[in-house]
């Protein structure tokens, strides 16, 4: 029997495609974000005064979100700073953690009788919270016991 038979990388060592995936997963993320506003835009206001058939589409409102999502999306990957992360740098996963919990509280206060794309845009921004707590999560777990993954 050989002596590495196992088919995956050991412990601690990432995969080449992994290091240059979490590049562009907080773009790609933010890519998501703006894709669910876009076409939320185009379902109706059920909550606005004028009537569902005479409503168009809300093109400055969306706008407005697109650059909204922008800008969280570049908070986070200036917090994480990617190219240089590593699993062990946990208070950069809680920094952007708690700045997502914080723009989501901001969010949450206008929620009521809110447009569709605006529950997006909070779904978009809850889920980025609950991958961010995860990485949190894997980060101190990492840190506690040890495992230097590079």
């Amino acid at each position: 029997m050989k002596k590495n038979s196992f088919p995956y990388p050991p412990l601690g060592v990432i995969h080449p495609m992994v290091k240059k995936l979490k590049l562009y997963i907080i773009p790609l993320w933010g890519l998501t974000g703006a894709l669910m506003v876009v076409w939320a835009g185009m379902t109706p206001n059920y909550h606005s005064v004028t009537p569902a058939s005479e409503q168009g589409y809300p093109l400055i409102a969306i706008l407005t979100f697109l650059v909204i999502i922008l800008i969280e999306s570049l908070i986070v990957y200036l917090a994480i700073r990617p190219q240089s992360y590593k699993f062990s740098h946990w208070g950069r996963t809680s920094i952007s953690f708690s700045l997502v919990v914080i723009m989501c509280f901001f969010w949450l206060q206008g929620v009521m009788h809110a447009p569709d794309f605006y529950f997006k845009h909070l779904w978009w921004l809850l889920s980025f919270g609950v991958v961010l707590l995860c990485l949190f999560i894997i980060s101190v777990v990492s840190t506690i016991k040890g495992i230097n993954i590079k």
